[in-house]
């Protein structure tokens, strides 16, 4: 009875971490936080994690969706575990092959976008709560930062935002848009949609596959000329 009372609480401990760290961040969020979300003492926090960093780990397992540690508690004193746990996401990760081969052969414009922004909501709404605690984390936490941001998210705007420019310049995408604007207007309207409606305040009543129709639709019909 007390192992699983021990299990229970260390799953408390974990949701209540992932729902902290995703809200405040790494840097503004306190262990006496966590501890009041999880209806623990702090004192007692310190069985299940020894630290601040410890906590963030318990925070990405859940998030990932990996099983929490056996040991109790989980130790850390920097972020290298969570940085070597995200690299490996990150590599094991596909690259948007749908943009990637657009970028290559570029086919029927409408197709191509259809393609691309059903599969970048896919991806974030599969991922949603791992991309949203990071996201969060990353201007607190310079190991993910260059992971996230430069790897994942910023190779991503990168591909995304050459696709959209020569899209432009050969027509088959809207002359009159500013290229880097408009591809970051539409890649956060999919990241909203995708990932940040799902900690809104007043989340709309809307079901995923509603969400990512609506995208697919607007996103594309943003960027086609008139007519196409």
């Amino acid at each position: 009875m007390p192992r699983k009372r021990s299990v229970r609480r260390l799953d408390d401990v974990a949701d209540a971490a992932l729902k902290v760290f995703t809200a405040r961040g790494f840097a503004r969020t306190q262990v006496s936080d966590i501890a009041k979300a999880a209806g623990v003492s702090v004192g007692a926090i310190y069985l299940y994690a020894t630290s601040k960093e410890a906590l963030f780990q318990l925070a990405f397992a859940r998030a990932k969706g990996d099983p929490l540690p056996d040991h109790r508690p989980v130790v850390a004193d920097n972020m290298s575990g969570v940085a070597a746990a995200l690299e490996a996401y990150v590599d094991a990760t596909p690259r948007w092959p749908h943009l990637r081969a657009a970028l290559k052969r570029p086919g029927n414009a409408a197709d191509d976008l259809r393609a691309i922004l059903a599969e970048l909501y896919d991806s974030l709404f599969d991922s949603a709560p791992l991309a949203a605690l990071v996201d969060r984390s990353v201007l607190d936490v310079p190991e993910l930062a260059a992971i996230f941001g430069e790897r994942l998210k910023g190779a991503f705007i990168k591909d995304w935002t050459a696709f959209v420019t020569a899209g432009i310049k050969a027509g088959r995408l809207r002359r009159d848009l500013d290229p880097v604007a408009a591809a970051r207007a539409v890649m956060e309207m999919v990241a909203w949609m995708a990932m940040h409606r799902l900690r809104d305040s007043a989340p709309p009543d809307i079901t995923p596959q509603a969400a990512r129709s609506a995208v697919v639709a607007l996103g594309s019909a943003a960027l086609l000329p008139e007519g196409a």
